[in-house]
């Protein structure tokens, strides 16, 4: 079927046009008509021309309506009428508006204009309109076919302008302007149109922000942050202003943009050398990042092998000038950056290690000088020294035996003597109290070196004197607790009431606080230690010993005599002694102290 409005081919029954959107009026039904015999095909004729234009002629009253049919050809044409019909419409001056021109060529499957005047045709009226004769067949007029042409024009017209305001409203425009990326006129557009094309336009436009988001989150390169922020801040603000799923990936956008942007900072410092910076900046770039995040964990784990690497090589140039200082400097900055880090840990450690064998080295070297002199003595107390420093180190043990054991060969007498002294009666005396009440023995360690240099010592060990003070001034303190309660008639747990309620504490916790607060036990030691010292030079003779204060006096000496590590020095028949430290009486057995 044709479209009544605009005349293009549709399918039959359609109720609208497929083209320019017009509604179709339903068809009566026509019964077909046979096509009269022609006698031969009839080659068209043009029209005769005529003076003026002539009117339309009313088609002559039938018996039923007839339907346009197909006209087979005739033998002749009609010829054109040439007066007016009484009653005809008198012609028009003007064409009518939007009026189609008369044609001058027939249309393409007109029916072509009769060249014979078919069998019993009624020749042209000259005057009023005559009836037709029942059994005659009706004439046909092109004024039918003029006003069919007219009406299909106006129709035609009137359709294109229904289709052109149907292509052109609002929500058509929506879809160009999202493809052209005009976001303002989506939102203009979205501000015409109707309710029930909103939920299109959001529809819409939740698709093309999603769709952008997930370009860039691509890292798509036609898509930057800039235009994709302008864009949801504009949809958002009133197309998709209660939509969380844009606001959630609007949100993701924005870290992942951040994320970015630190990469790209931290590009920056790895190239200007600044690693702590870029390894802070390559941090903050996230997982959602499909972009940077891969390229950036890469970037840390080579920074971090860049930072250590250079470290550690730089540290082991400076201990190779012995310049432990600064290689541990450097380690320390690689630390700053690398917290933790096990290899730069282990070289730290191999520079401590380092170090101290330097030290240790050096130590030994300088105690072989000494034993190269023959001076064990210093070289022991070298070697002490460095023990102290170095607790338990292998090397300076094992040094410091091999010169003990040299020192040995060369003089058995050699090196440090220790022998125990009680010396609880004068220390009660210098306290004023009788030392049978003293339970505790007040037992230290006198010491008896002697060197190579002809120069001996005796002295207290003051660790071993402080540890037995301490013991003992604890049970001075029960001793005098005693006495006070001896002497006042009460119990130590009386007395210990009135010292609670006289000063907050008991008897005991009274005079320890009073006893840390005025005696000095370091000084104590000193003052006590100080008269049993002496010093002076000795020489052997076999089994003689001749010590004294400045000068030797051989006449005067003892006998000595060492077995494994035990020296015994004894009276020799006719001497006589005088001890200056209390408590010092021949013999004297004395234990090897190296």
């Amino acid at each position: 079927m044709i479209c009544s409005n605009c005349g293009k081919e549709i399918s039959d029954g359609s109720k609208f046009c497929g083209f320019c959107g017009g509604a179709q009026q339903a068809a009566a039904p026509v019964a077909p008509v046979e096509a009269a015999p022609v006698a031969e095909p009839a080659a068209p004729v043009e029209a005769a021309p005529v003076a003026e234009p002539v009117a339309p002629v009313e088609a002559a009253p039938v018996a039923e309506p007839v339907a346009p049919v197909e006209v087979a050809p005739v033998a002749e044409p009609v010829p054109p009428v040439q007066q007016p019909m009484a009653g005809a419409v008198p012609p028009m001056q003007q064409p009518m508006a939007g009026a189609v021109p008369p044609m001058q060529q027939p249309m393409a499957g007109a029916v072509p204009p009769m060249q014979q005047p078919m069998a019993g045709n009624v020749p042209p009226m000259q005057g009023g309109v005559q009836p037709v004769p029942p059994a005659q067949p009706k004439k046909k007029s092109k004024a039918g076919l003029i006003i069919v042409l007219i009406l299909v024009v106006l129709l035609l017209a009137g359709g294109g302008i229904f289709a052109f305001m149907w292509m052109n409203r609002p929500i058509t425009k929506v879809a160009d302007a999202f493809a052209e990326g005009d976001i303002d006129q989506v939102v203009e557009l979205y501000e015409e149109v109707g309710e029930k094309d909103k939920a299109e336009v959001e529809t819409q436009a939740k698709t093309y922000a999603i769709d952008m988001v997930d370009n860039y989150l691509s890292g798509a390169e036609d898509v930057d942050y800039e235009t994709l922020s302008e864009t949801l801040e504009a949809l958002c603000e009133d197309i998709l202003a209660d939509d969380e799923e844009v606001a959630a990936k609007a949100e993701i956008a924005a870290a992942v943009n951040a994320s970015r942007e630190a990469f790209e900072a931290a590009e920056e410092h790895k190239a200007n050398g600044n690693y702590q910076e870029a390894l802070a900046s390559y941090a903050e770039v996230i997982a959602d990042d499909a972009v940077c995040y891969d390229e950036a964990q890469a970037a840390i784990t080579e920074v971090k092998d860049t930072v250590r690497s250079e470290a550690i090589a730089e540290a082991e140039e400076y201990m190779s000038w012995e310049d432990y200082w600064s290689a541990r400097e450097v380690l320390n900055d690689a630390l700053t950056i690398l917290p933790d880090d096990t290899e730069l840990m282990d070289a730290m450690t191999a520079i401590d290690e380092a170090e101290v064998q330097s030290e240790v080295d050096y130590y030994i070297e300088y105690a072989m000088d000494y034993v190269e002199w023959g001076y064990y003595s210093d070289a022991i107390y070298v070697l002490e020294s460095a023990l102290a420093e170095y607790p338990g180190n292998s090397d300076l043990t094992d040094a410091y035996n091999a010169i003990i054991e040299e020192m040995y060969a060369a003089n058995p007498l050699l090196g440090k003597w220790s022998m125990q002294m009680d010396v609880s009666s004068m220390l009660a005396e210098e306290m004023g109290m009788d030392a049978t009440a003293m339970e505790t023995e007040f037992i230290i360690n006198m010491i008896f070196e002697f060197t190579e240099d002809g120069e001996y010592m005796i002295y207290v060990d003051e660790e071993s004197f402080k540890e037995v003070f301490t013991v003992w001034i604890d049970e001075y303190i029960d001793y005098e607790i005693q006495v006070m309660c001896d002497e006042y008639g009460i119990t130590a747990e009386e007395m210990d009431e009135m010292f609670v309620e006289m000063y907050g504490m008991t008897l005991e916790e009274y005079l320890n606080e009073a006893m840390e607060e005025e005696l000095d036990i370091d000084s104590l030691v000193d003052e006590a230690t100080a008269g049993m010292e002496a010093s002076g030079v000795y020489e052997t003779e076999g089994d003689k010993l001749y010590m004294s204060e400045y000068y030797i006096d051989y006449s005067v000496y003892d006998i000595f005599t060492i077995e494994g590590d035990t020296l015994t020095i004894s009276l020799a028949d006719g001497m006589e002694f005088e001890s200056t430290i209390p408590g010092v009486e021949y013999p004297f057995v004395l234990t090897r102290v190296q």
